[in-house]
């Protein structure tokens, strides 16, 4: 399988990663598409811009809905509380990555498809025991696995 290709456009050679993959033919194939990601986003931006300017409440109406479905999701995702002191209130939770080298994006500001496959990569823990693990991660060296499993806090 090829692990690189050059893009129409900009003419560089890049990783196959750097191509979006198009939607599947009728038998289901799907392949590599012939701009790199960076130059699609060159292309499809100015009609983008003018659908904008065409359709203002459109595009308003579109970027309310997709506002509302993250936020649903989120709060979905948060509802199961923290993993350390079952804490359920969604506005109190964060993803804690358990890979930080592995992280790609924040959570809180990506796509609903990145936030779906960015949150697999984390842990539920409150706003008080994601601060208090990263507090004794540096002055004792715990990882998560330890102070999860530790029964007491050291909040009094």
């Amino acid at each position: 399988m090829k692990t690189e290709k050059k893009c129409k456009r900009c003419e560089i050679t890049k990783p196959i990663e750097e191509f979006p993959l198009n939607s599947p033919d009728i038998k289901g194939r799907r392949y590599y598409m012939s701009k790199c990601k960076k130059c699609m986003v060159i292309s499809v931006k100015p009609y983008v811009q003018k659908y904008m300017k065409a359709n203002p409440d459109k595009w308003k109406e579109y970027g309310k809905n997709t506002r509302n479905k993250r936020s649903k999701l989120l709060e979905e995702l948060r509802s199961e509380g923290c993993v350390k002191c079952k804490d359920k209130r969604h506005y109190v939770i964060d993803f804690h990555h358990l890979e930080p080298d592995k992280k790609d994006i924040s959570i809180s500001d990506a796509s609903i498809s990145k936030i779906k496959s960015e949150s697999k990569k984390c842990i539920l823990l409150c706003r008080n025991c994601h601060a208090e693990f990263h507090f004794l991660e540096k002055t004792t060296g715990i990882n998560i696995n330890s102070y999860l499993n530790t029964h007491e806090t050291t909040r009094s």
